[in-house]
């Protein structure tokens, strides 16, 4: 609680101060690799959702099916590698499959040939996100002001610098969705936001306002082509219907408290 008090005083600081007039992009850069270098040496904080990322990136690498088994299932196998055998004990609710999309599981995987049960090759995907993110709302004209109280936002640095939650992926990808809709490259923008949706299926229901062109007409070729792409993505998924690939996200919608006010 201290350490986010301060993080937020400092982002109040940055927003209103002007010293942060004429910062320059460099250094709003500078920031983030700091930072984000910072966070590859501090292990996630008060969570465990990392253990199932380095779980899932082993048997994508491995098998190419996260979707066939629970972790539970290889409690008795003999095979599993010392350093694969302690993240697996770590797994919460490891009787219920992955929710992770097809995606997010290569990057598991690359994650994972890039240094096994290690957590710091999916920060760098996630500094990639952000270094991204922050030019892309540059090219849009956003103040450097407001890219770097993005870079040293509490909520960016916990969730995404120390406990590699991978919405900054998804972040990067709509607002990359957004530019090609802007330059009316529609099928193109909803291609990347079925992609987004291949990381976190909700980004799914934004499907539907990227079909409308800039002047508010409705293109069915754009929804076509974007069902279709969501329907490739997921084929994965779609290959392991009836073997448990829907456990875990049956589980994740009935039983999770992921907003308790909005779930009760």
């Amino acid at each position: 609680m201290g350490c986010s008090a301060v993080q937020l005083a400092l982002v109040i600081w940055v927003a209103f101060s002007k010293k942060f007039d004429v910062i320059t992009f460099r250094q709003v850069i500078a920031t983030a690799l700091f930072i984000s270098i910072v966070g590859l040496f501090c292990a996630p904080m008060l969570e465990d959702d990392q253990f199932r990322y380095l779980w899932d990136g082993y048997i994508t690498a491995s098998s190419g099916r996260p979707y066939l088994h629970a972790p539970s299932f290889y409690f008795s196998d003999t095979t599993i590698p010392e350093n694969l055998q302690s993240v697996l004990s770590g797994i919460n609710n490891p009787e219920v499959s992955t929710i992770y999309g097809p995606l997010l599981q290569l990057i598991f995987a690359a994650s994972y040939l890039i240094a096994p049960a290690q957590v710091w090759p999916l920060k760098v995907f996630l500094l990639l996100a952000l270094i991204a993110s922050v030019t892309l709302l540059r090219k849009r004209g956003v103040h450097t002001r407001w890219l770097l109280i993005l870079c040293i936002h509490p909520l960016v640095i916990k969730e995404s610098v120390i406990s590699a939650h991978p919405d900054l992926l998804i972040g990067a990808m709509i607002l990359f969705a957004v530019t090609l809709w802007q330059i009316e490259s529609y099928r193109q923008a909803v291609v990347v936001i079925c992609a987004a949706a291949a990381i976190k299926i909700t980004t799914a229901a934004l499907l539907l306002f990227f079909c409308f062109d800039k002047y508010g007409k409705f293109r069915w070729p754009v929804l076509i082509t974007g069902t279709l792409a969501l329907l490739i993505f997921h084929i994965p998924v779609l290959l392991e219907f009836g073997a448990g690939s829907f456990s875990g996200a049956a589980a994740f919608a009935q039983q999770w408290v992921f907003n308790p006010l909005l779930y009760r």
